[in-house]
């Protein structure tokens, strides 16, 4: 991938989830953060493209939070998903 298109930029994206259930212009799309897992797993998708030899010289966090999709990056997430876990009441 990299030596078809050399005069291009790579950049990548890794997202923690999304859910457009309250935007108004929503199509009830979810994809659940797996308490930070999502966000992991995207972040390690270059992967198979890049290396350290030759890494991904961009990445975007995408976090859609301007539209209502609640898709933000905090630790109020994380703090929420250790206590579900502990509890033994689920994920995000």
């Amino acid at each position: 991938m990299r030596n078809k298109h050399r005069d291009k930029i790579a950049v990548g994206a890794a997202w923690p989830g999304f859910d457009d259930s309250a935007a108004k212009w929503g199509l009830n799309r979810h994809m659940q953060s797996r308490c930070g897992q999502t966000l992991d797993d995207t972040l390690q998708l270059y992967n198979r493209y890049f290396d350290a030899a030759n890494p991904l010289p961009f990445v975007m966090i995408e976090t859609w939070n301007d539209y209502e999709e609640g898709t933000a990056i905090e630790r109020v997430g994380s703090a929420r998903c250790g206590q579900n876990a502990q509890s033994g009441t689920g994920s995000s």
